[in-house]
């Protein structure tokens, strides 16, 4: 059994994002990755107030800070990778009160100030072990008295179902890659379930708001939804929202938001 290099994989979310992954076009690949940013501002959205500063960490290409910033917030945004932070520096555009951050989200002692809200949209996807708990504990300390934390997680039922979907044979002859309750092993990303984050919650003091899922099954209908027309897709975004905070198809969703409250 390797044991867990926090420096080592770090290095390793670097490689992925720097050599591998393209996060500047994530939300606009197709209409099936729509959702997850939709969804996941119009949530932003229902706790903004005039003024406010803004944290968000592993801001990535800058999707979120960006918009936040063209629409008047005063905004810090930190990022691990220097190669989303370049792509994200070229949307800065001269009135935009903005500041950027290359940091690890576990390790805060570089931010000046507090923030009403803190946005973690990213580390979580990736961080493992006692470094979850370190980047949410950081993500309090920064943040206000009765500022808002929102937090997203990557679930750990919607990826091995869709895989079951996409290829039983090579899922069964790869099934040694994962635990015997289908966590996956030795992946740049962490995958949790509903209960792993009420857990980690539960090590903190702060008033959950809610718990939802911005894009729900999407990744398993995406070549369904991937052909909807603007009205299909809009009718689509509808039932996302209703169904987002249902309790029995939260931990279906492939993405998952805690909201809470200092």
């Amino acid at each position: 059994k390797h044991r867990y290099n926090s420096s080592r994989y770090m290095e390793k979310i670097k490689k992925h994002y720097t050599e591998g992954y393209s996060e500047n076009i994530r939300f606009k690949r197709d209409n099936m990755h729509k959702p997850e940013f939709i969804l996941t501002f119009e949530t932003i959205r229902k706790y903004l107030k005039r003024d406010m500063k803004i944290l968000e960490l592993g801001a990535g290409t800058g999707a979120y800070s960006i918009q936040l910033a063209k629409e008047g917030y005063d905004v810090t945004a930190l990022e691990l990778v220097e190669h989303n932070m370049s792509m994200l520096k070229l949307k800065i555009k001269p009135k935009m009160k903005i500041k950027t951050i290359l940091g690890n989200a576990t390790d805060l002692k570089m931010i000046n100030g507090k923030f009403d809200m803190v946005l973690c949209l990213g580390p979580m996807y990736h961080l493992k072990n006692k470094d979850r708990l370190k980047c949410l504990k950081e993500s309090i300390r920064v943040c206000k008295k009765n500022g808002i934390l929102i937090f997203a997680f990557i679930s750990n039922y919607l990826p091995i179902a869709d895989n079951f979907k996409k290829n039983i044979k090579e899922l069964m002859r790869n099934e040694n890659n994962y635990t015997s309750n289908f966590h996956r092993k030795d992946d740049v990303f962490t995958l949790v379930t509903v209960d792993e984050i009420e857990e980690l919650f539960g090590k903190v003091k702060l008033k959950k708001l809610d718990l939802l899922s911005p894009d729900g099954i999407s990744r398993l209908l995406k070549d369904e939804i991937n052909k909807f027309n603007k009205k299909q897709f809009a009718f689509w975004l509808d039932y996302l929202r209703k169904t987002a905070n249902d309790p029995s198809l939260i931990g279906y969703g492939e993405h998952l938001l805690y909201i809470a409250k200092k």
